[in-house]
């Protein structure tokens, strides 16, 4: 079997993230409804291009690979430095 360095480095931060690990938010911050309004976002589009509304879980899964969390650290790092616009809710 050939594993790819970014199979292999998925495979290490997925085995870094695991549940109860990082408390990453408290709930005063989870309070807002700008994460409940983007899970929505989510839930509506796999519903729409998939036919089959998506569980919780799938959700959640999705939301903890590498390859969401690598992009997501990307779209934050554009933000801060300028080379794009925070989109507000």
């Amino acid at each position: 079997m050939i594993v790819h360095k970014s199979d292999a480095h998925e495979s290490k931060i997925q085995n870094n993230i695991s549940p109860g690990r990082y408390k990453i938010m408290s709930e005063t911050d989870m309070s807002g409804n700008q994460l409940q309004e983007a899970l929505g976002v989510v839930h509506q589009f796999i519903a729409e291009v998939t036919g089959k509304a998506p569980t919780q879980d799938e959700i959640a899964d999705a939301l903890k690979r590498y390859f969401v969390l690598n992009e997501i650290k990307a779209h934050i790092e554009m933000i801060r430095s300028g080379e794009m616009p925070l989109k507000k809710a």
